[in-house]
């Protein structure tokens, strides 16, 4: 404490002297104080360096508020601020922390990792993103959205102002794909494995515009059809052999090669000769010397009785007659 001396003048007046080394700080006036920026709203800060007090709005250090009031609206809490906040580093929410009111709030989980942005999404450190609707861009100018590993699990729509969905890599789609319109496959097209269905109905149209490159072998023999009696298919052309159990020919079959048999023919309609090939009527078949089934000359103005013999003539050719020329009996 300083030491205080009274002293008397001449004009009866008392003078009150102390050794103190500074008069004290006015902080009305601000007679000594750093206060050149006296702007309203400034904070009286302690400077360190020079141990003076000065007027301004730059804290150089953290401020420690140990107020635990929790903010529930825009105006509680133990910092409230009514305008706007500019953050230059790491922002870290302890605890539950919520930004925003209503259902476009923020709430960011600091003990469970979770943050929900409103009603629409869910974001966790464990199991990534959750949101109804995502939209990259706005309604007129389209942003790109770039991602290492895209999962989605339920119903995915492409759209694009042109019409065209482009994706530059492989496409990999673990479940079903379900296509509503025309698709174009450009290039090689595999389908492998399981079962390939054209249709799910004897309305739906196949439309085969290319050309086979492979055989047509059915999966099971002797079990499945092409066509039917109602829905015949028009011409068929083979070019090597063709083998079959049954032949049912309904109409005239014209054979311009040979025909390769074996085993028994069963005619119930009818055999006919080429039309050069007979003299009718009652013509004998029988093989020429090249095996040829043909027909010999008609009997019928030769046969004037009847009972008569089939014989051959002396060329050796089938012929019905009424007089033995001679030989052995």
């Amino acid at each position: 404490m300083p030491t205080i001396k009274a002293r008397v003048g001449s004009q009866n007046a008392v003078r009150v002297l102390s050794n103190a080394s500074a008069p004290p700080t006015k902080l009305l006036n601000l007679t000594d104080i750093n206060s050149t920026d006296k702007t309203d709203g400034n904070l009286l800060i302690w400077d360190s360096p020079t141990e003076t007090f000065i007027m301004g709005n730059d804290i150089d250090r953290n401020i420690l508020i140990s107020d635990a009031t929790s903010s529930i609206t825009a105006t509680t809490g133990a910092l409230v601020i009514t305008g706007g906040v500019g953050i230059g580093e790491n922002l870290n929410v302890a605890g539950l922390g919520t930004f925003g009111t209503g259902s476009n709030s923020i709430n960011i989980n600091g003990s469970t990792g979770v943050i929900n942005v409103g009603s629409g999404v869910t974001i966790s450190t464990t199991e990534g993103i959750f949101t109804p609707a995502l939209i990259v861009g706005n309604a007129t100018n389209s942003g790109s959205l770039t991602a290492d590993t895209l999962t989605i699990l339920g119903i995915t729509t492409l759209s694009s102002v042109s019409g065209f969905t482009t994706i530059g890599g492989n496409l990999f789609v673990k479940d079903d794909l379900e296509v509503a319109g025309t698709s174009n496959f450009i290039g090689t097209a595999t389908f492998r494995g399981g079962t390939i269905n054209l249709g799910d109905g004897n309305t739906d149209d196949i439309n085969v515009s290319g050309e086979f490159i492979s055989h047509l072998i059915p999966n099971d023999d002797n079990l499945y059809d092409i066509g039917s009696l109602s829905r015949r298919w028009r011409n068929a052309s083979f070019s090597g052999l063709t083998t079959t159990n049954t032949l049912n020919v309904s109409g005239e079959s014209i054979f311009q090669s040979n025909i390769s048999i074996t085993g028994f023919v069963t005619v119930t309609e009818g055999l006919y000769y080429d039309s050069d090939d007979y003299d009718g009527p009652n013509g004998i078949a029988y093989f020429d010397n090249t095996g040829k089934l043909i027909g010999a000359a008609s009997t019928e103005n030769a046969l004037t009785e009847t009972y008569y013999i089939l014989t051959t003539n002396a060329v050796g050719i089938p012929t019905w007659t009424s007089v033995i020329d001679g030989g052995v009996f």
